[in-house]
């Protein structure tokens, strides 16, 4: 394993002494301990900086409170007021000093860790794209599923549709 992390350092351009992964990391282990907690926006990249620092190796910013962001504006990063943060960690993470720090650094009192088990995440992501109907004839279908079910007359393409614009689009068409 530390070969192959050599070489993902070495043809990534990662010069000697910076690691692109960490070779503590058994790569062909997927489970991941992930916490997730809840903050206010203003704290949030501070929590992200100290969960970095903490040897967390992902993160994720999302809506507490379903409070829509809509289009903002060009360069700027908005959060959400309440925001629920996720992060990632070896299993093998130390769940009550990462509590403790959060605990003393941020004033964070609740959060939770939890067992992520290794899933194909390709085959996860297919569960949320299915075909899609637009007017009397269009259909949108995703290539792993079977076009062969659809009406005869149907026209059908390829793709998701679920982008907004897109969907807009095929919503317009007079077909």
């Amino acid at each position: 394993m530390a070969i192959i992390v050599a070489y993902l350092n070495k043809i990534l351009g990662f010069y000697e002494g910076i690691t692109l992964i960490p070779s503590r990391y058994n790569l062909a282990l997927m489970d991941w301990m992930q916490l997730t907690l809840e903050t206010h926006k203003d704290q949030a990249d501070f929590v992200s900086e100290i969960l970095i620092g903490l040897e967390s190796v992902s993160i994720t910013f999302s809506d507490t409170h379903d409070d829509e962001i809509f289009e903002p504006p060009v360069g700027e990063t908005p959060l959400w007021p309440d925001t629920t943060i996720k992060a990632l960690f070896d299993l093998e993470i130390d769940q009550a000093h990462v509590q403790s720090m959060l605990l003393q650094l941020c004033d964070i009192k609740q959060s939770s860790f939890e067992l992520l088990k290794d899933r194909v995440w390709e085959d996860e992501c297919k569960k949320d794209f299915h075909a899609m109907q637009f007017g009397q004839r269009i259909w949108i279908c995703p290539s792993w599923e079977d076009a062969s079910k659809l009406p005869n007359d149907a026209v059908v393409t390829f793709g998701f549709a679920h982008h907004g614009k897109m969907h807009l689009s095929c919503l317009m068409m007079p077909w």
